[in-house]
């Protein structure tokens, strides 16, 4: 599941995010990976109203029928970012389905972010 188009530019005013991929990249690079099935959610100012709670049972729950949810370790959705992983683990006994966190992913005890790798090729 990805978002389009990225959260910060509709959230943010004047935002000069510079994205890694355009959507059809990103598509074509999860194809080559083996994703069999993407989900693309639109972003506008109306989902990110959506709490995590609304968002877990009306998308992944009744939706799309999420039985195993993977996520990364510093994953955070739902208005104002109040979902997290604790969060999930709470929704998922509630809801009936597993979850899994992806960890930190560490090159020279740095963790790999996009905003991270963006300010990287920024920088040349």
């Amino acid at each position: 599941m990805t978002f389009h188009p990225h959260p910060r530019l509709v959230l943010e005013e004047d935002c000069d995010l510079k994205l890694l991929s355009t959507i059809d990249e990103r598509i074509k690079l999860l194809e080559k990976e083996g994703v069999d099935h993407l989900i693309i959610i639109p972003f506008n100012k109306e989902f990110s109203r959506m709490s995590s709670m609304e968002f877990v049972r009306e998308i992944l729950v009744k939706q799309i029928g999420t039985q195993k949810l993977v996520i990364g370790y510093d994953h955070h959705f739902g208005k104002n970012r109040e979902g997290n992983f604790k969060k999930l683990q709470e929704l998922g006994k509630l809801f009936d389905f597993k979850l899994k966190k992806i960890s930190q992913h560490d090159i020279s005890d740095i963790a790999v972010s996009s905003t991270k790798i963006r300010k990287a090729i920024e920088n040349g």
